[in-house]
């Protein structure tokens, strides 16, 4: 049965009268008097409510307290446990979620636990963050035209395994679902088999008799206990359990099966980034640069010029000397405007393996669904690569991004920058300053030829490091450079990027990295207590919503 606060209406008797004057200021001018005013009313109730029944069963807690002690708790990274203490004895969050009774004071810890799993399971998180969102950008008008967009590495709460730990603990996680659910399935398992796994693995992986040099034979070992375990359960009831899809999905990964004589399972020699790192977390994968995770995708708005001023109150006014003695007024100075907040538009979770390019499109694609798309977006070399600039300008966008380094850039090898390209996109000179002696653009206009002298281009001193290819046994005569038109524009992208305007406008970028510390190391989301993909996007949207949530406060 649904249970719904009036918060629209004062109190007759204002439950927080008891505070004083300065007091109570303090609690409207900080983040509890924005979250009481601008989020509480506006949170969608409705939709948490079709997710519950509306006749039977026993009302629930207010639906505007439970939904807002979530956002609080994140907000202030809290526990359960410290988030149902806050709710009952804390003045700023009784104020904020408006609790004028002692009996919408206290929620349980397993109360918190039962609305956020209701809250992930149906993607009311990815509600709360867009509906609130949106709401905010209105009230404080908050301009969408210039948003940048990076991303970050997520850790979840669990433990870095090895390639060896990752056989060991999810055969363990199996053989003590298989003890707890079918007992004498368990008690026929080969005695050397459960006692070695009993820890995890760790006699076998860690023991005092076990030495590292050891560290293949005993992966060999467990890569053939997997394969026996998998075809023992095979076809039984034992095959639904979860941890027996795991091995299953282990033996896909990192092993190869052979059928006939010899080995029966040979091990692969390097396991894909989206394989299992964690039986613990099956949703996280891997990066070589990043590590074990999950990829967070933050797009938010800026301001890139200096705040507008007021004038101060007697600027327009002048003032004549009664006499020579007599000196104007000084006038004050000019009032600066309230800066707007910098709020986060777009947030998406995805895995470690995931290219930053393809989060371009969809977040563009989603911020002009809800009508916040940018006119102009930057971001870091990965989100500029492929056909992306073009995407982007088709939904009418400009991509501000550096683009990649040129091939054999870093060996310093001279590259097609290094020539001289009139407005035609005709070679006029070499890296040498010589001329070419023919130049020819092919009938469709994609592909283009410049053809130096070879004499000249093989007595010349930056022969070793020039991209001009050798003459050809039926041209003799010359050395060519070659090139067709999306290098010719990539050539006139970096060009750009050298100009004063272009760092002008792409220093702004840098602002992004402030918010990702922020939301790592004020948020608490430098160390998730969470794990699963389903859990972290709720940390990462309610994190986000969090953190616009405080800005606004801070710009009041």
């Amino acid at each position: 049965m649904h249970s719904f606060g009036e918060h629209r209406t004062g109190a007759l008797f204002d439950p927080f009268g008891f505070l004083d004057l300065r007091r109570r200021q303090i609690l409207d001018q900080g983040w509890a008097g924005t979250f009481r005013t601008k989020v509480l009313l506006f949170l969608p109730v409705h939709r948490v409510a079709a997710e519950l029944n509306a006749v039977h069963g026993r009302p629930t807690k207010d639906l505007y307290i439970m939904l807002g002690t979530l956002i609080l708790q994140q907000m202030h990274d809290m526990t359960d446990a410290a988030a149902v203490e806050a709710v009952a004895f804390n003045i700023a969050w009784q104020y904020a979620l408006d609790i004028g009774s002692s009996e919408d004071a206290y929620v349980s810890e397993r109360t918190i636990r039962n609305y956020r799993a209701l809250v992930i399971e149906h993607g009311l998180d990815q509600v709360l963050f867009r509906t609130l969102t949106d709401h905010l950008m209105e009230v404080y008008k908050v301009d969408a035209t210039h948003q940048r967009i990076d991303s970050t590495a997520l850790q979840s709460a669990m433990r870095k395994l090895s390639r060896l730990g990752v056989f060991t603990e999810t055969i363990e996680r199996f053989l003590r679902k298989l003890s707890q659910k079918f007992p004498d399935d368990y008690r026929r398992l080969d005695e050397v088999i459960r006692v070695r796994y009993l820890d995890g693995g760790k006699g076998m992986c860690f023991g005092a008799g076990s030495k590292p040099s050891e560290a293949a034979r005993h992966l060999d070992q467990a890569a053939e206990d997997l394969l026996d375990l998998i075809e023992r359960f095979a076809g039984t009831p034992a095959a639904g359990l979860p941890g027996y899809k795991l091995m299953r999905r282990v033996l896909d990964e990192q092993c190869e099966v052979k059928p006939d004589g010899g080995r029966k399972v040979v091990l692969k020699e390097k396991a894909d980034g989206r394989s299992l790192q964690n039986p613990s977390d099956p949703d996280s994968t891997y990066n070589a640069h990043k590590g074990q995770g999950y990829t967070m995708q933050v797009m938010e708005t800026y301001v890139p010029d200096e705040p507008a001023t007021l004038p101060g109150p007697d600027a327009d006014a002048t003032t004549t000397p009664a006499d020579d003695s007599q000196q104007p007024q000084a006038q004050e100075p000019e009032q600066p405007l309230p800066p707007k907040p910098d709020l986060i538009t777009f947030v998406a979770v995805n895995g470690m393996p995931d290219y930053d390019g393809k989060a371009l499109v969809p977040a563009i694609e989603e911020t002009a669904a809800r009508g916040i798309a940018p006119e102009d977006l930057l971001g870091d070399t990965h989100y500029g690569t492929g056909n992306n600039p073009q995407a982007a300008a088709e939904h009418g966008v400009e991509l501000i991004s550096p683009a990649q380094p040129p091939k054999g850039s870093l060996q310093d090898n001279l590259q097609l920058e290094d020539f001289g390209i009139d407005d035609d996109g005709l070679v006029v000179t070499c890296p040498a300053g010589r001329k070419p002696i023919s130049l020819s653009v092919s009938p469709s206009g994609k592909n283009y030829q410049a053809r130096f002298d070879s004499d000249a281009c093989a007595n010349c001193s930056l022969r070793p490091t020039c991209p001009v290819q050798d003459p050809r046994p039926s041209d003799p005569k010359a050395c060519r450079v070659q090139y067709d038109r999306p290098r010719l524009d990539m050539y006139r992208r970096r060009l750009g990027e050298k100009k004063p305007e272009f760092q002008q406008r792409y220093r702004w970028r840098a602002g992004i990295e402030a918010t990702m510390s922020r939301l790592k190391h004020v948020l608490g989301m430098g160390a998730l207590r969470v794990r699963g993909l389903m859990a972290v996007t709720y940390e990462a949207f309610l994190g986000a919503l969090s953190l616009n949530i405080m800005r606004c406060a801070a710009a009041r």
